[in-house]
């Protein structure tokens, strides 16, 4: 007994936390794993169905329908924000996505365009609205001062639940690719339990959730009626400034990564004869591990000491900056290998990136902290997306 609690203790040195915290903890990181892990598996087979159908041309298109599908999600969740409890919305949210993933599993041979659209719309709507939800629902749980030991801890999930799905990918990638779909919704089913748990593991650590009248409903309305009163507005334009030219970034990063992927398959797929869209899987999904490899390492050894010298806005600014010049990098000198350096560059400048990022939210006024976020998240990061589109 007295060695499992030093055990304990030594733990709690090594990663910098309180005791107490480890449930609140292992919830974070269990539903964030899961997410991530769901969300690559996904987002790889809508890729590879999308590209192998339509070309790698018409990938501006997907990424624009998918930012409009996660602007719709938004306008439309932000009615019920706070309205009923956060882990009731993340079931029902994973339930419909299960619901509408099985409906497009019964057109994944019959009608290519159906089983697509389906699949979009539960990534930007249900998954991206989950991600958003769940994160508020994690900073509920931790006041600032133990977010800052507590956060860096749980962003790794994101970075391990990338490299088990980039394996699962890469390793699985002989199968047809829309048999992915079964592993994508077994992923689905098991968050289910893990919310089920921490409504009762971690309720009694919340804190107390107050009533609130809801004279105003929607984003748009309740976000213009405390943004005019509040005084951080400052640090909210800075936060909106960042986010928007984060996503454009990327967006752009993005279509030039998976052409490179394309082209460099396509060569492959002429030599050897074999199926584009097992090789094409494979190649993402190897990426996807070498990426959030070198992403954990920075993510253990270096994300909290960036944070603490750079503070918070100074470590989030790293990364649109180092994405810039990695763009900037790819015009003069387009290839297979430049792309992957700058992907590479942009995963693992990512993890410090989300870290302050999650913290800049206990700077915002609570009443206004989750209509701020899916403000943020689900409209100025789809702006960006169409605006990163629209400079192609």
């Amino acid at each position: 007994m007295i060695q499992n609690i030093r055990k304990i203790s030594i733990l709690n040195k090594i990663f910098n936390v309180n005791g107490g915290q480890w449930s609140k903890i292992s919830f974070s990181w269990t539903i964030n794993f899961l997410y991530r892990a769901a969300f690559v598996i996904c987002w790889t087979m809508i890729l590879t169905v999308f590209v192998g159908r339509f070309g790698i041309s018409y990938l501006p298109h997907l990424f624009v329908i998918n930012a409009f599908f996660t602007v719709l999600g938004s306008i439309f969740y932000s009615v019920f924000i706070d309205q009923f409890k956060k882990e009731h919305i993340l079931a029902v949210t994973v339930v419909i996505a299960i619901f509408i993933t099985a409906v497009a599993n019964s057109f994944a041979r019959e009608n290519v365009i159906l089983f697509l659209a389906l699949l979009l719309v539960v990534i930007s709507v249900f998954l991206n609205q989950f991600k958003i939800i769940s994160n508020g629902y994690s900073e509920e749980m931790f006041n600032p001062v133990e977010s800052e030991r507590a956060f860096p801890l749980i962003e790794t999930s994101e970075v391990v639940g990338g490299i088990a799905a980039g394996i699962a990918i890469a390793v699985f990638s002989d199968i047809p690719i829309k048999d992915f779909i079964y592993l994508f919704v077994a992923i689905l089913i098991a968050t289910i339990p893990c919310l089920i748990l921490c409504e009762n593991i971690c309720k009694k650590e919340l804190k107390i959730r107050k009533e609130k009248e809801f004279e105003s409903k929607g984003i748009l309305s309740k976000f213009k009626k405390e943004l005019s009163s509040a005084r951080h507005i400052k640090f909210i334009k800075g936060l909106f400034l960042i986010v928007l030219v984060q996503w454009i970034l990327f967006n752009l990063l993005e279509f030039q990564y998976t052409k490179a992927i394309y082209q460099d398959i396509s060569g492959l797929i002429l030599d050897s004869g074999s199926g584009f869209e097992h090789a094409f899987a494979h190649e993402l999904g190897a990426m996807f591990v070498l990426f959030n490899v070198f992403a954990l390492v920075v993510q253990i050894f270096l994300g909290s000491r960036f944070i603490t010298s750079l503070g918070v806005i100074g470590s989030m600014l790293i990364h649109p900056i180092i994405t810039f010049f990695s763009l900037f990098g790819l015009m003069f000198s387009f290839g297979f290998s430049s792309a992957v350096f700058a992907k590479n560059n942009f995963t693992i400048t990512t993890t410090i990136y989300t870290n302050s990022y999650h913290s800049a939210y206990y700077a915002v006024k609570e009443s206004l902290r989750e209509h701020t976020r899916e403000f943020l998240e689900g409209i100025v990061r789809p702006i960006g997306a169409i605006s990163g589109m629209i400079l192609l």
